[in-house]
């Protein structure tokens, strides 16, 4: 009987890397393909780095032949490193406290000056979602580079898929000893790294907006039961949050008009005037004119 079991391993690949090339990728191209040189770069130098750091411990005799660790150095690649770079779920944890301890302040402050009428936004708060996003991105493309290259090394040497440090290797919660596996999870991580870079740069609000006029328009239809009954469910939801959301919303533009309401308005030398601008694009355009006469 044929044993659809094993092949669970290679479907998932394919399906990750089709993921990973045709949606998140195409879209990354587009909106900041600097993102995509950068994951794939630390990708590349995980994949490269991670046989020199285990064939220099080899030499050094802090491994053994069959990929037990012996040595200081050993031991410090097993205890301490492997379990460093792996370990996405303490950078998520080490990364959101971080950006906690740079937003949560403003927003306790806004509040404490909104009863004076003098609050101002929070600042930093796009660079700190940066910081958080950026990093989830770099640690799940690191692990994903040595997961990968540290597994291809392990069935080159002909070491078992599992030495003696992989199950301290915070990524899979059950025993895994199959190559295939292995590189499946180095993709998926990969996938991730993408996918917190896209849900960075190319989700928009606007999004949720067309979600919502689709949702407004299929509600004022007369006769629903022709659509499928997920449609219909998301109708319902729609049709009970919509009242909520709207008081929601009208309630923190008026609770800001109320909290900066003794703010000073802007003054005239900080606004820039048409006049202004079309007066600094002429001098631009007789610079240029001018750097031209003088080189001819």
């Amino acid at each position: 009987m044929f044993n659809t079991e094993s092949l669970e391993p290679y479907l998932m690949l394919v399906i990750l890397v089709v993921a990973l090339h045709s949606f998140i990728g195409r879209a990354l191209t587009v909106a900041n393909p600097g993102a995509i040189r950068v994951v794939c770069y630390f990708f590349s130098l995980s994949v490269c780095a991670t046989p020199v750091v285990i064939l220099a411990a080899i030499a050094r005799k802090q491994i053994g032949e069959d990929g037990a660790a012996k040595g200081d150095l050993g031991h410090f690649i097993r205890d301490w490193l492997l379990p460093f770079f792996f370990d996405v779920g303490s950078d998520f944890i080490f990364l959101s406290v971080a950006v906690a301890l740079v937003i949560v302040p403003q927003l306790v402050s806004f509040l404490l000056c909104a009863s004076f009428g003098c609050a101002h936004a929070p600042i930093f708060i796009s660079r700190s979602i940066d910081v958080l996003f950026w990093g989830l991105a770099k640690a799940c493309c690191v692990a994903s580079g040595i997961l990968f290259s540290f597994t291809l090394f392990c069935s080159i040497r002909g070491w078992p898929i599992i030495p003696e440090f992989i199950p301290r290797i915070k990524i899979y919660r059950t025993p895994v000893t199959d190559l295939t596996t292995y590189i499946t999870l180095s993709a998926a991580l990969l996938l991730y790294a993408f996918l917190f870079l896209w849900l960075r740069f190319c989700f928009n609000l606007r999004y949720l907006r067309y979600v919502n006029d689709c949702l407004r328009v299929l509600r004022d239809l007369r006769d629903l039961r022709d659509l499928p009954i997920s449609i219909r469910v998301l109708i319902r939801c729609h049709r009970f949050l919509s009242p909520p959301v709207a008081l929601i919303v009208a309630f923190g533009q008026g609770f800001h008009e109320v909290a900066t309401r003794h703010n000073p308005p802007p003054t005239p030398e900080d606004e820039v005037t048409p006049e202004e601008l079309e007066r600094l694009r002429l001098l631009y355009e007789a610079a240029l004119l001018a750097r031209a006469m003088q080189r001819n």
